[in-house]
């Protein structure tokens, strides 16, 4: 969710500390001025000569001083909203999401198959592509399953269906192809540029396929999961703008 943006801008001001505090030293080993000391990785470097960072912490720790750092952050104050239900800063930190889906509809069962999904994330500096592309297919996956055909039930007050083989979850043969496309866009709080991710793929995905069905058939359904008998009662309710010569 925002953890990256709290945490991780806390972990960046600690690192900061840290470097000022190992310059003096670096300028030592490389002799040079501090301010000259440039930080690369697992390298720390200066007038063309360089060293492993754990020299660096060698050093440090043989002059009796402590590598212990703190670091902090913290997020600007929201703003209550006012009667007319506006406010500068509600919250502190927005994600956005856009989301697009391609859907085969059974006219004659009511059956949905997801083709594809196109995942559009305003997510700030992404650190990690590759868990953030995961984070949004998984988040898409459990948000189609909620869409078409997870439904807890219940009957005075237990549950129903206790298991996979009446709770059905997706598959991976359910798998559609999923896009994600990041536009790096980074936020003004904090030095990192990021924002929260986590919930918005599971909570895009609904609209985007219920509307896709609509898109295809002309039947708005508004009760999920969209199963294939929902479905199919919405397809004979509907109006009847929609006509297919096979489904589609």
């Amino acid at each position: 969710s925002r953890q990256s943006t709290l945490t991780g801008n806390a972990a960046h001001q600690a690192c900061l500390n840290l470097q000022s505090l190992l310059r003096p030293v670096a300028g030592e080993l490389l002799d040079v001025h501090p301010e000259q000391v440039e930080f690369h990785g697992l390298l720390v470097s200066a007038a063309g000569k360089e060293i492993p960072i754990q020299t660096l912490f060698a050093e440090a720790r043989t002059m009796g001083i402590s590598l212990k750092i703190a670091g902090s952050f913290q997020a600007p104050m929201s703003t209550a909203l006012d009667p007319s239900g506006k406010s500068e800063r509600p919250i502190n930190q927005f994600g956005y999401a856009t989301y697009m889906a391609e859907v085969e509809v059974d006219t004659v069962t009511g059956e949905v198959r997801v083709l594809r999904i196109e995942a559009f994330h305003d997510a700030g500096t992404i650190l990690n592509r590759v868990g953030a592309t995961a984070q949004v297919e998984g988040g898409a996956v459990m948000g189609m399953g909620f869409t078409l055909s997870e439904e807890y039930l219940t009957r005075e007050g237990l549950p129903v269906n206790t298991g996979f083989t009446n709770y059905i979850i997706p598959s991976l043969a359910d798998m559609p192809e999923i896009r994600v496309h990041f536009l790096d866009l980074p936020s003004p709080i904090g030095a990192l540029g990021l924002k929260g991710l986590a919930e918005i793929p599971t909570s895009s995905v609904a609209p985007a396929i219920t509307n896709a069905i609509y898109d295809a058939v002309g039947a708005r359904v508004t009760h999920i999961p969209a199963t294939p008998e929902r479905v199919f009662i919405a397809i004979q309710e509907s109006d009847g703008s929609k006509k297919w010569s096979n489904p589609s």
